[in-house]
């Protein structure tokens, strides 16, 4: 209470500076008016993660990390190719995805347990626009995680280096979730 108190003797001292009086039932309201920026950003992670996997089995990879955002978020997962590619272009056109594959789908999983965010998408779907998650609770400080997990997909996969872009992206979402 002592600042609506301050806030009254300096309002009444600006009516008497200002060669006003101010009567006993005179009143004065002061409407206060603030602005915090929304902030929603990944935390404690480079900009690029490299790992290196094998394929020549079923197998996943955890990528953790934080999001700290002081609003309700949505996260996109975008795949680059939409699968595990092999690198070598010339294996990529004899494949024909019955005789000889060139690529690994995989199945992406991102989670955010404090906001109950949880969501899975095919590789597949996450080529192009992606595939987003949203939640309507606020992750302060939040550990987070993306899994990828890919099964084995047999003896016809070409030799060679595999991969694929995976963006995550989190951003603040207006609509609340």
């Amino acid at each position: 209470m002592r600042g609506t108190v301050l806030f009254a003797v300096i309002g009444t001292l600006a009516l008497a500076a200002a060669g006003q009086t101010a009567s006993a039932g005179d009143q004065l309201k002061l409407k206060l008016i603030g602005q915090l920026p929304e902030t929603c950003e990944l935390v404690d992670i480079g900009s690029e993660v490299r790992r290196q996997i094998d394929l020549s089995t079923s197998g996943s990879d955890t990528l953790d990390f934080e999001i700290d955002c002081n609003q309700p978020v949505t996260v996109t997962l975008r795949s680059e190719n939409g699968a595990l590619v092999n690198q070598n272009p010339a294996f990529r056109s004899l494949s024909d995805g019955a005789q000889w594959i060139a690529e690994v789908p995989y199945v992406a999983t991102i989670s955010v347990d404090r906001v109950g965010l949880r969501g899975q998408a095919d590789s597949r779907d996450m080529n192009g626009r992606g595939v987003s998650f949203s939640s309507r609770q606020i992750p302060f400080d939040s550990p987070a995680s993306v899994t990828l997990a890919w099964r084995q997909v047999g003896p016809n996969l070409l030799s060679g280096n595999y991969g694929d872009v995976v963006r995550v992206t989190v951003s603040a979402d207006q609509s609340g979730g």
